[in-house]
């Protein structure tokens, strides 16, 4: 196994990937982490099924860490879902962490409010085969998943939805 970081940009309707800010100023993100489709600019993607093992052992973890730039002293967050979607890719939701005015990271909150950041991008040890006669990244041990400007795979983006905040009851470690 060898350390990689596998980056996707994620885009489409608002309905399905989205931002929400909770009434404490935190930030729900949810969309494609991993997209199927096409290459990356490596010339190589996940195949179906890579993400079984790694989603059950990251979600069984009390440490999720969603980091800026696979900068592992950024953690911003939480990853709060993991689930491969047959023939899509690698649905996420996430807790982005309020940060004040002030804060070492608050441009980074303040960059994925405004969605100037925008990518996500997957970190963790993946294995790599020869599927079809192409290299491919045939399964994975999930480290942590960023949010970052420049993701290697550039086929999907999420939507910012306005603020709108959800009431008090609901906790984000349950949502889908």
């Amino acid at each position: 196994l060898i350390e990689f970081r596998q980056g996707f940009l994620l885009e489409g309707k608002a309905s399905e990937e989205t931002i929400t800010e909770l009434e404490d100023g935190d930030l729900l993100i949810e969309g494609w982490a991993a997209n199927f489709a096409g290459l990356d600019r490596e010339s190589e993607n996940f195949v179906p099924g890579s993400f079984q093992e790694g989603i059950k052992a990251f979600l069984s973890s009390t440490n999720r860490p969603l980091c800026f730039h696979h900068k592992k002293d950024h953690v911003i967050g939480k990853v709060l879902d993991l689930r491969e979607e047959e023939g899509k890719g690698l649905w996420m939701s996430a807790r982005v962490d309020k940060q004040v005015e002030g804060s070492p990271l608050f441009h980074i909150y303040n960059g994925i409010k405004k969605r100037s950041i925008a990518g996500l991008s997957v970190g963790g040890y993946f294995r790599r085969g020869l599927v079809n006669g192409r290299k491919m990244l045939t399964g994975c041990d999930f480290v942590e998943i960023s949010a970052t400007s420049t993701p290697v795979h550039a086929g999907t983006s999420f939507a910012v939805v306005a603020g709108k905040a959800l009431t008090a009851e609901v906790e984000p470690e349950v949502l889908p």
